[in-house]
This record gives structure tokens, C-alpha cells and sequence, in this order.
């Protein structure tokens, strides 16, 4: 019998968290709308999971219920993502709901992430989970985790 390398959590029935700690990544899953505590409340307790299991690559499921306002956007861009980059995290993939105004806005924070704080942290947004996972998994240390398991 191996050991479990998953880890789950629900935070407050609207955020699905998952660790596999053998590859080093997070999935979150959005099952709802938050309000801006909430919402930021969910984030904190993510990045916090990052730096505790020396998390490398994130993956963020969303839904169509998940569409933060601008404060919670700026709040993500100005505070939240610099406490980011004193994490080991290397990835970030957002899997987005088919909804074209809600892929305009990751675009657009996204652009405005890389323009703030460069590539320490790569950011990519896709419409389905497999493309998310090869693209976080294409990398020489990703790689290098994956052949050693």
C-alpha cells in the first residue's frame, strides 16, 4: 500500500482544493459565487497551501459563477499576487468557463500580471482541463517529477 500524496479540502461548499503532493501541484475548483471576504478569504487560504507544501504548479478551475469585480481583481493584481512570488509556485493555469467575457477579463489580468511583476510566475488561461495540464506539465522540472515517480 503506497502512501497518499492527496490531500483535500472544501471551503465553505464553494471551493474544491486538491494537493497531489508527489507532483507538486494545486487544483482548485470555483464551485460558486463568493462574496469579496469570502473570495479573498479562499485565495489567502490557497496561498498558504502553496507555501506549506512547496507547491510548484496550480491549476484554477472556474465556472461562470465566478466572476470577481474590479476590486477584487485589483486586489488580486496589487497584493495578492506579489505575496505569489515568495512562494515556490512556477505555473498558473486557469481553466475558464465558455464565456467570452469572462476569458476577455483573465486575458486582461493576466497581460497585466506578466507587465507587473514579469515571468517569475507563468500565467496561461484555457477552455479545457487536459490542454491546462499539458501546458503546466511542459517543463523540464515538471517533467523531471513525473519520469521520477
Amino acid at each position: 500500500m503506497g502512501i497518499n500524496t492527496e490531500i483535500y479540502y472544501m471551503f465553505r461548499e464553494k471551493l474544491n482544493i486538491t494537493i497531489d503532493l508527489e507532483h507538486r501541484i494545486l487544483c482548485t475548483e470555483w464551485l460558486r459565487g463568493m462574496n469579496r471576504q469570502q473570495y479573498r478569504r479562499g485565495l489567502r487560504s490557497v496561498r498558504k497551501l502553496i507555501s506549506e507544501n512547496n507547491l510548484k504548479f496550480w491549476l484554477v478551475c472556474t465556472n461562470e459563477a465566478l466572476s470577481p469585480n474590479v476590486a477584487d481583481q485589483k486586489w488580486v493584481a496589487t497584493r495578492f499576487f506579489s505575496l505569489l512570488l515568495k512562494t515556490p509556485l512556477k505555473k498558473i493555469a486557469f481553466v475558464l468557463p465558455s464565456d467570452h467575457f469572462i476569458y476577455m477579463l483573465a486575458e486582461s489580468l493576466i497581460k497585466k500580471l506578466y507587465r507587473l511583476y514579469g515571468d517569475k510566475i507563468e500565467l496561461e488561461a484555457f477552455s479545457r482541463t487536459e490542454h491546462a495540464r499539458h501546458w503546466l506539465f511542459t517543463s523540464d522540472e515538471a517533467e523531471h517529477a513525473f519520469a521520477a515517480s
